[in-house]
């Protein structure tokens, strides 16, 4: 699950994807695919303009297998079956087709680094703000202890 990433992170990881899969060359084909100029594409992408569900339901037209669900909410997986890398009949790649799924699992595998570096900052923040809490309620007992002993 890519909860803990945004929503536009999602999207740039499918368009990653639909490159890869040879939907587009780069951006710019992949922009005036969708029917964006490449201007309007960059600042979807870029976060200065909002993602649209119009923008999204574009994207996932070009590949039946990319959830809907996981762009919107990173609930679930980012396809709908886990088929990923399908294997041509003759099971041969060319080295061409090899370079790009390496480039493409590198950019995957740098991603999950990515999010695991983000989760342990959570972690280590939520660590902190547990120890600090614990001694303020040590130190709320000690004070409760006390007024105790002196009402006795």
């Amino acid at each position: 699950m890519d909860e803990n990433v945004s929503e536009l992170q999602r999207v740039k990881k499918v368009v990653k994807w639909l490159i890869f899969k040879g939907y587009a060359d780069n951006e710019t084909d992949l922009a005036k695919l969708l029917g964006y100029t490449k201007s309007s594409f960059s600042q979807i992408i870029n976060g200065k303009v909002n993602l649209s569900e119009k923008f999204i339901d574009k994207l996932i037209s070009l590949d039946s297998n990319i959830n809907k669900v996981w762009i919107s909410t990173g609930q679930g997986e980012m396809f709908n079956n886990e088929t990923i890398v399908q294997e041509p009949p003759d099971k041969s790649y060319t080295i061409a087709e090899k370079d790009k799924m390496i480039e493409w699992l590198n950019r995957e595998l740098e991603d999950k680094r990515g999010m695991i570096r983000h989760l342990i900052d959570e972690s280590n923040q939520k660590n902190n703000e547990i120890s600090r809490l614990k001694s303020e309620l040590d130190m709320l007992k000690e004070e409760l202890k006390k007024k105790e002993t002196i009402a006795k």
